[in-house]
């Protein structure tokens, strides 16, 4: 077959079609006390927080079984970064997940290592 055959079209056609892509939904649950990652309407991780005045302390990170290993640890703190910069809040990371991606992302303005670190 040539690359130029209906057949070939047709195939590269049905190839495109069928590729899922992922819905990703972030999404600040305050009466929980934690941030969400969803993906296609699944919880995949979550991470528990507390507010004192314009400090978010980041107290526990879940990756939830069948997402685990998948980078959604990374995905849910990029979100909550962005989120903490839009509303010009800080993070204060008391967590392996926060401290991971503090130590990944040493130059992100909006973590506060709190005290200690």
């Amino acid at each position: 077959m040539m690359p130029g055959d209906p057949e070939v079209r047709a195939q590269q056609s049905t190839d495109r079609g069928s590729r899922h892509q992922l819905e990703e939904t972030f999404r600040d649950n305050p009466l929980d006390g934690r941030f969400e990652l969803l993906i296609d309407g699944a919880l995949a991780a979550h991470l528990t927080y507390t507010v004192k005045g314009e400090q978010v302390v980041l107290t526990d990170g879940v990756e939830h079984p069948g997402f685990r290993d998948q980078g959604m640890d990374v995905t849910l703190m990029r979100h909550i970064v962005l989120d903490a910069h839009r509303r010009r809040l800080s993070l204060v990371p008391q967590c392996p997940m926060a401290f991971s991606f503090l130590a990944d992302h040493p130059g992100c303005p909006d973590l506060d290592p709190g005290p200690g670190h």
